[in-house]
Order: C-alpha cells, then structure tokens, then sequence
C-alpha cells in the first residue's frame, strides 16, 4: 500500500523499467460498486460477458492469472497500480476488502502458473488495515513504519 504518490509512481516506473507490464486502474471515480466494476473491467479488458459481481471479478482475475487477457505474457510480470481508491476505501471499506481479497488471490493462483503479479495500492488512510484471509496488507518499504506514513500539513 502507499499513501505517497511519487512513491507509487517511482515503484511502478522502476518495475516497468525491469520488464513488467504495469496496469493502471484509476479509482477516482469509484463511488458506488458499479463503478469498481466497470474500472477494472476495462483496464483489464474483461470480455463483454464480465457479470459485474464477485463471482465474475474472481473468474475473470484467473483468465488475467493465466494471461487469458488483460497481461502481457511476454513480459516478466504484471503489476496493477489501483490508483487514487482512498475516498471509496473509506465510503465503502467492505467492498473495498473484497475487491483486495480477490487481487490477493489472484496473485497467488497467478504464481502456480509462473506468473509473477503484484497489486500497489494508493490509500488516503496511513492507518488502514484490511484483513485477508491467511495474509495482511503491507506498507511499502518506504512507509512501513507508522511514523513515516505522515503527511505535511
């Protein structure tokens, strides 16, 4: 997770330079379920079929896993940067674990199939846990301690 932005960005330039695919879906505009939906959909390039539930993001995450669509097989992994999500994390924090829990085990279905995935998140909340089954997000390495994960006035 990040709360700084230049620190999202230098993260995501730095893996693109070493060959991965970076994905961004911006949730800016994130303020109801649908809209979640619809974002990663298309930066994802779900099929026109995508059910816009659960049960579809999570089939449809494993067709990503498997480079059915959405990732660039030739590249040495993946990396999605959900961008800017902080206001609906706070709106709607069980949607929003849901939509993490689903990337989570996307990334580890992925490695069974030698896909290497990562999933940055841009918060708003230096204090914000989300719990996953088995596992817990974590802070970049820039601001995994609580005291650098506060932002100037």
């Amino acid at each position: 997770m990040y709360l700084r932005p230049e620190y999202l960005r230098e993260d995501a330039a730095a893996l693109a330079d070493d060959g991965y695919e970076v994905v961004q879906i911006d949730g800016s505009g994130w303020t109801s379920e649908a809209d979640v939906h619809a974002s990663i959909s298309q930066s994802l390039q779900f099929p026109d079929y995508y059910g816009r539930n659960f049960h579809a993001l999570n089939d449809c995450l494993g067709d990503v896993a498997t480079h059915e669509y959405g990732t660039n097989p030739s590249a040495k992994g993946t990396v999605i940067v959900i961008d800017e999500a902080g206001s609906f994390a706070a709106a709607s924090p069980g949607v929003f674990a849901a939509i993490v829990e689903a990337f989570a085990g996307t990334i580890v279905y992925a490695m069974k199939f030698g896909h290497r995935m990562l999933v940055m998140l841009k918060v708003d909340d230096p204090n914000l846990k989300i719990p996953l089954q088995g596992e817990r997000t974590r802070w970049n390495h820039r601001e995994w301690l609580d005291s650098k994960r506060i932002l100037p006035a």
